[in-house]
């Protein structure tokens, strides 16, 4: 459900096999894709925001961010 709020309404992602696509999900892990930089943040943002309502919390100690294939 954090997952959907975070996505709803939300325009951008990155486009695979013509369709665009914001996340990816399994279990309790969160994939969330972007094009840009700025984007990406606006997706955390919008996920800690959605994901508080529920309890949950980004885990910083779990969290990668790569761009353009590079690990930052």
């Amino acid at each position: 459900m954090a997952v959907r709020r975070t996505t709803d309404g939300y325009i951008g992602g990155i486009r695979l096999g013509g369709c665009i696509v914001t996340n990816q999900t399994y279990a309790d892990n969160i994939v969330l894709l972007a094009s840009t930089e700025e984007e990406l943040q606006k997706l955390v943002n919008r996920l800690n925001v959605a994901g508080s309502e529920f309890g949950l919390m980004i885990n910083v100690d779990k969290t990668v961010m790569a761009l353009d294939g590079r690990q930052s």
